[in-house]
C-alpha cells in the first residue's frame, strides 16, 4: 500500500492560493477526506496536512492487521482494547518500516519489530492526538448514521 500526501491549490476566486491537503493511494475511502474537510474552518492547511500525515501509520496498521478501522468505527461496535493496544504499538514506528510490513511479512516478525526505529515522543504523541480525534469523529459519524448511542474510548 502506497500512501502519499498531496496539496491541491486553488487558482481562482477570493480563495486563490488556498491549499487543500489530501491523501492518495490504494484502499483510501472518503472518511479521511470528510474529516479533513470538516476541520477546514478550524485548522490551517498546514495543520490539516499534518493531521492527514498522522493518519497514515494508522492506515498502514490497518493493512498489516487486517482491521478495517472505518468499518469497525462506523458500522461495528468499536475497536477492541487489544486492537487499540496493537495500533498504539505500531503508530510508534517509522512509516518506512510500516510500509515494509504491508508489502511482505518477515519470517520472524518479533525480530523485525525489535529492529525497527521508533519515532520521537513528540511525533508519537501528535499521531495519538490526531488518530484519537479521527476515531472519535468516526464513532460519532457512525452513531449519527445508525442512530445508536456511542461509547467513549480514548487512546
Amino acid at each position: 500500500m502506497f500512501l502519499k500526501l498531496h496539496s491541491l491549490i486553488r487558482t481562482d476566486g477570493n480563495l486563490a492560493g488556498e491549499r487543500l491537503p489530501y491523501l492518495s493511494g490504494e484502499g483510501l475511502d472518503a472518511y479521511s477526506m470528510m474529516w479533513s474537510a470538516a476541520r477546514r474552518a478550524q485548522f490551517t492547511p498546514n495543520t490539516r496536512s499534518t493531521a492527514l500525515n498522522c493518519l497514515i501509520p494508522m492506515r498502514l496498521w490497518s493493512v498489516i492487521s487486517g482491521v478495517n478501522v472505518e468499518r469497525e468505527m462506523v458500522f461495528g461496535s468499536c475497536l477492541s482494547h487489544e486492537q487499540v493496544e496493537d495500533m498504539l504499538y505500531y503508530i510508534g514506528l517509522k512509516r518506512k518500516d510500516l510500509a515494509t510490513l504491508t508489502i511482505a511479512r518477515p519470517a520472524d516478525l518479533n525480530r523485525f519489530l525489535s529492529a525497527c526505529e521508533p519515532v520521537s515522543a513528540g511525533t508519537e504523541n501528535l499521531r495519538r492526538i490526531y488518530i484519537n480525534n479521527y476515531l472519535m469523529w468516526l464513532g460519532s459519524y457512525g452513531n449519527l448514521v445508525l442512530q445508536k448511542p456511542g461509547k467513549l474510548l480514548t487512546i
